[in-house]
């Protein structure tokens, strides 16, 4: 017999790829931000100038070598392992992160020597298994010594102990033309058209900027550009004149050679283009010179530059800083405006169609690594602006006193720096934003959201889902929300909310990967590049600078223009490059053995594997033409298979609509007269991850796929294995999951065994005892009994005694009172006994053999043991304490008390810090709340088929099956078949069925008959039913367990895998009695957590008038509301005329006033007489209308009638 390993062994092994893979965007942009990004960050923050006023002297202030470092434990002794743990965070409720230090360099004008300082800029949060995690290459077994769970795969924040997630957003496609026609660029004035085009331009720091072309209704065209939120136009016919030395002739060549021959679309350019130059004379403005020096006028202010700078400076540092970013050289720049301003007037003569800015083809991911480089270049520069303008204020205060050259000075100037830390935490705690620029973003909130591990389900797609933007969610039309068909293989068409976020809210599918860093040498990349495209017959600009598209292609890499290529053999150019870029995929993922990749040169082998390669041929009224190539981060990339070589392809979303791709179908795979020459690697490849593990999904109608993925995500099941190291808020667990029967590819390819979700059930399709309408379903009693469902809710509450501002306080019992024993047990809410504690004896066993401490004297000390602390395991009752601490002044008790309706097991007590005899201060308390099935609880399956528990019904009165006697864990009504058409749910029964007669797992993968599976689903399992003694269409006579007489019918009988969703009565149930009221209403307050009541609403009104329930509609809204009495004066209607008058006392002589009403009068100041007075009930709310209204002087009066 062949040794098993045992456990340990198995664990010496890394973290699955496949799990690693779904939040390796994350972690990659985060280890770029670290790297590479930070050093980007620094080079670009643009130092500032200061200038001393008696020597003259100029200082030039900039920032290098900022370093973020590693977690360590700040309070740790002397040879202790200061190391910072993810798990010690989430115990003590701090945050994960490292320190943040920047050099401060700076050096006087005309000199070579530079001084620098080093200041310290807070903590920044660290992503857990990023490059700066000590979690980085552990072993799985590795990981479970350290106290985390096995599978951790990180891509998170851990900031106050809790776990957050900055989400990818979708942004514009950087370096991509867009022609658009939007209405909202007719506001920016009665000239503006609604056709322009848009450029967004990324630096290598990810910091961005969008340049805008606008056609003028005289067909002229403005640039528009962005400085702090505010929008500048600059005339066309200036801007293009001050990149280079060119003249007007040279300008309208390339305008006009640069447009389309046919329809007449050259004349229409050149007399735009003569428009265009007539811009610049009309402010006679004929030279470079003469424009820059212009625009430096205009911008001087906007754009704060020393007054030493001459126009011209400015001029050059406005397009430097604010035009075509990414681009270094004015060459390049002019190209691109002369590109933008062609692709305008293209879009105007309808040569060519506008782009659809909502199309994932147009789109690309801001990633987390992303947005902190922006963040953080955003507040270097604020850093760097404080510490210069301290400077700046102490130089006019006293100049004589600042000595710029002195370290000591600079180093206390540079402590106006703020905390950036606190700032990156503030960001992740909140999502928001704080920018005075706004960062190129269309969004300050919504950028981090919590990682909850309600399950597993939910836990992976937080890594998964792309949000489109806090600002369209507020937007009222549907346009952005539309399932389009470039999505296909990136974005799952299932997965996605069906509330307000439908469509906003997407979710990346399985096989898709996000690039994530940027080339480490785009240099020699596009040298490259250009050396292959010129050996296969690109002219590049110098040579052939202006070749209309008709005769040629343009080639475009990153945004820049490279050159041009003949049309005709453009599509073997595209061929060639892409054959390159899948032999260097093959070198790096073996993903086709076998395949035929070409041999690489030494020049071809530069070029990146997820490189994209767009091909869009020239066809009037299509698309702009040209090969634009894209090799930079955040774009989604997908593989797919090369039919000719049958090697493997990473191709991108714009470059996907513009290819024959082959989907498998069980038919030709597409259009029978399209050439194919790729084809997909499974049917399922659009599918998420979630949305992939539905079993017979293709069998269902398409808005139940979707509720599952949403239910998937709500379902009760076994999150965590670390359970004892963690201290979530609140966490749910299954305590009898199972693994489900049917299955699918990817259930096992991303391990969800270890995390399961539900439980096999045998499920009956009978209408029985009524019950079970309208979604209701019957649960079998004895299943629940034997375990069927049970769970349990843990919640975490951390006691920091630290928090209690100018008070001392320590755990320890209080010991003024002593126990009391023999208290009554009370009831639940739900009839229940509350369990009790029994105290331990001197003379019990456990205190003999195993060590049990027997139970103090001390108050409550069967609950709280003398530290403080409760004792675990015991039960706590709503109301009572489980815990007390000790003021050490006054010796005051403070107890903690349990708030709810519900009985508490305390699960797990750790304490927080405290060294060796030190006080415990601090302390997590983990209890234990049991939530097994009751009736309102809700069930659902696989399928998006949910229901209620509605009974629990006794197993005897259960029908069964008269062959094997089997009764049904549950029993559905068949009615909610036919309208859901869930037919996945139909076959699951069947085939799960036929496994667990069998003992096998069944293949529930989507879409089995496009790959050739010619059977149907069920014919095989039928056939195995049959061979044990089954029915092979699965129906079963069954017996009624009330009339014991069998039904006339079959009764369809089988497995279903069934999940518990978190919904239950025991944390929505609202019943008040009396309660708290709002003091000013008198009405009683909202909400379940406060002990509040229900809004008694209009509608809720309007049911009770239509029933003629008058009676009780007084009794709801005024009588268990805001009953009040007021005096009224029936004379002249007022109320607050009325005024009670004490009667003289008998005793003692005078008047004396009493509060006693009955020994006062209530008399109407108005009409001098107490005859008229009249005592009437009404809602207090009124009297607060009748108050409000005389406030503003509006007399209310009252006509009151005895009846």
């Amino acid at each position: 017999m062949a040794h098993k390993p045992s456990a340990a062994a198995d664990l010496k092994k890394p973290v699955p790829a496949e799990l690693e893979g779904l939040a390796q965007p994350h972690i990659d942009s985060f280890d770029f931000f670290l790297g590479q990004g930070l050093e980007n960050v620094v080079e670009g923050v643009a130092s500032v100038e200061v200038e001393h006023p008696i020597t003259k002297h100029r200082h030039s202030f900039w920032l290098e070598n900022a370093v973020i470092g590693r977690p360590t434990k700040d309070d740790a002794s002397s040879g202790a392992d200061r190391r910072l743990f993810p798990r010690e965070c989430r115990e003590t409720g701090s945050t994960y992160r490292a320190p943040l230090s920047v050099d401060v360099v700076w050096q006087a004008e005309g000199l070579m020597q530079t001084q620098r300082v080093t200041r310290k800029l807070g903590q920044i949060p660290i992503m857990v298994k990023s490059r700066a995690c000590y979690l980085r290459h552990l072993r799985q077994d590795e990981l479970v010594e350290q106290k985390e769970e096995a599978n951790e795969f990180g891509g998170y924040f851990i900031c106050n102990g809790n776990e957050r997630i900055i989400r990818m957003l979708v942004q514009n496609r950087r370096h991509y033309i867009f022609a658009l026609r939007r209405s909202a660029f007719h506001k920016r004035g009665p000239s503006f058209t609604d056709m322009a085009t848009l450029l967004r331009c990324v630096r290598p720091d990810e910091s961005s900027l969008t340049n805008r072309c606008h056609l003028l209704a005289d067909g002229t065209a403005v640039f528009a550009i962005t400085l702090r939120r505010a929008e500048f136009f600059i005339p066309a016919g200036i801007l293009l004149k001050c990149f280079l030395d060119v003249s007007d002739k040279e300008l309208f060549d390339m305008l006009v050679l640069g447009a389309a021959k046919d329809g007449g679309h050259s004349s229409f350019v050149a007399d735009r283009a003569e428009l265009v130059l007539h811009q610049s004379t009309r402010f006679g403005l004929h030279t470079r010179a003469q424009c820059l020096e212009y625009l430096g006028g205009l911008f001087r202010v906007a754009l704060s530059v020393p007054a030493r700078k001459t126009d011209y400076q400015v001029g050059e540092l406005l397009l430097r800083e604010n035009l075509f970013i990414h681009v270094e050289h004015p060459a390049d720049k002019l190209q691109l405006g002369l590109q933008m301003l062609l692709k305008l007037y293209a879009l105007a003569n309808r040569q060519c169609c506008e782009d659809n800015p909502d199309a994932p083809t147009h789109h690309e991911l801001l990633l987390p690594g992303h947005l902190l480089l922006k963040f953080m270049k955003d507040q270097l520069e604020n850093c760097l602006d404080a510490a210069t303008a301290q400077m700046k204020r102490d130089l006019e205060k006293a100049p004589e006193l600042v000595n710029l050259t002195d370290e000591q000075y600079v180093q206390k100037a540079c402590e106006k720096m703020f905390d950036v830390g606190q700032k990156v935490e503030y960001l992740l705690n909140t999502g928001n934003l704080l920018s005075k620029s706004g960062l190129d973003l269309s969004q300050a909130t919504g950028f981090t959201v919590l990682a909850e591990k309600l399950n597993f389900h939910r836990y992976i797609s937080h890594f998964r889902s792309v949000h489109r933007g806090a600002y369209f969610a507020e937007l009222r039309t549907t346009t952005v929300r539309k399932l389009l068909p470039e999505s296909w293989g990136f974005l799952c068409p299932v997965h996605t909310p069906d509330g307000s976020p439908c469509g906003l809210l997407n979710h990346l599918t399985a096989d898709c990967r996000v690039v994530a860093r940027e080339p480490d040498n785009p240099e020699e990349i596009e040298r490259a590049l250009t050396l292959v495209l010129c050996s296969l017959g690109m002219k590049t600009r110098s040579s052939a600078f202006a070749a209309p598209p008709t005769a040629s292609l343009l080639v475009m890499l990153d945004g820049k223009i490279l050159g041009n290529i003949d049309r005709s053999y453009a599509a073997a150019v595209v061929s060639h490059l892409r054959s390159v870029k899948a032999a260097k995929l093959a070198l790096e993922e073996n993903l086709t053995p076998g395949a035929k990749t070409s041999q690489l040169s030494d020049v071809e082998s530069v070029l990146p594997s997820n490189t994209e390669i767009v091909f869009i041929p020239y066809e009037r009224g299509a698309p702009y033409p040209g090969i634009y190539i894209y090799t930079q981060a955040a774009r989604m990339v997908r593989p797919v298979r090369q039919i000719l070589s049958g090697a493997a392809e990473l191709i991108g979303s714009l470059e996907q609509c513009h290819m024959s791709i082959r989907c498998p179908d069980g038919g030709p795979g597409g259009s029978k007269r399209l050439k194919f020459t790729h084809t997909e690697f499974s049917p399922y490849a659009m599918l998420s991850v979630v949305a992939s593990l539905t079993p017979y999904s293709d069998f269902n109608q398409s808005p139940r796929n979707m509720y599952q993925c949403q239910m998937a995500k709500q379902t009760m099941g076994f999150p965590i294995h670390a359970t004892e190291h963690r201290a979530d808020n609140k966490t749910y667990r299954l305590h009898t999951p199972q693994t489900p029967l049917a299955r699918t590819r990817r259930y096992s390819k991303y391990h969800m065994d270890e995390y399961p979700n539900g439980t096999n059930a045998v499920v009956a399709v009978l209408a029985y005892t009524g019950y079970d309408m309208e979604d209701a379903m019957i649960l079998n009693k004895s299943s629940i009994e034997r375990g069927f469902a049970h769970a349990s809710i843990y919640k975490s509450i951390n006691v920091n005694l630290r928090d209690e501002r100018g008070r001392d306080l320590k755990f320890e019992a209080n010991t003024s009172a002593k126990r009391r024993d023999g208290t009554v047990r009370p009831k639940g809410a739900f009839g229940e006994e509350y369990p009790q504690a029994i105290p331990s004896h001197a003379t019990f066993a456990s205190t003999k053999d195993q060590g049990v401490s027997v139970v103090g004297t001390h108050a409550d000390a069967l609950l709280i043991d003398s530290d403080g602390l409760p004792h675990v395991g015991c039960p706590i009752w709503p109301g009572q304490p489980y815990y007390n601490a000790k003021e050490t002044l006054t010796g005051s008790n403070k107890a903690g008390k349990l708030k709810g309706e519900e009985t508490a097991i305390i699960e797990q007590v750790t304490v927080i810090g405290g060294g060796k005899g030190a006080d415990i201060k601090q302390a997590s308390i983990k209890m234990r709340f049991n939530r097994n099935p009751v009736i309102g609880d809700k069930f659902s399956s696989r399928h998006g088929q949910k229901g209620v528990l509605s009974r629990k019904l006794d197993d005897v009165d259960m029908p069964f099956c008269e062959r094997t006697g089997i009764r049904p864990d549950l029993i559905i009504n068949p009615h909610a078949f036919p309208s859901r058409m869930t037919i996945g749910m139909l076959i699951e029964s069947l085939t799960s069925k036929a496994g667990a007669v069998c003992g096998e797992f069944v293949d529930a993968t989507p879409f089995k008959s496009s790959e050739g599976d010619s059977s149907s689903v069920w014919e095989g399992y039928g056939k195995k039913l049959e061979a044990a003694g089954f029915t092979k269409n699965g129906g079963e006579t069954m017996i009624s367990g009330i009339t014991g007489q069998a039904f006339d019918v079959d009764i369809y009988i089988g497995l279903v895998y069934y999940q518990r969703l978190r919904h239950m009565v025991s944390d929505k149930f609202q019943v008040r009695s009396t309660g708290p009221i709002n003091p000013l209403t008198k009405q009683p307050i909202k909400g379940r957590k406060f002990g509040g009541g229900i809004r008694f609403g209009e509608m809720e009104r309007d049911s009770l008038l239509a029933h003629g329930a008058a009676y009780l509609l007084h009794d709801r809204l005024h009588s268990c509301s805001d009953y009040s009495v007021c005096d009224v004066c029936t004379n002249c209607g007022l109320t607050f005329s009325t005024m009670a008058v004490p009667l003289a006392a008998s005793e003692a002589s005078g008047v004396r006033a009493t509060a006693d009403i009955s020994r006062s009068s209530v008399t109407c100041r108005v009409c001098e007489t107490s005859k008229f007075i009249e005592r009437v009930a009404v809602p207090y709310v009124f009297r607060y209308l009748m108050a409000e209204l005389c406030s503003m002087n509006i007399k209310c009066s009252l006509n009151v009638q005895c009846l």
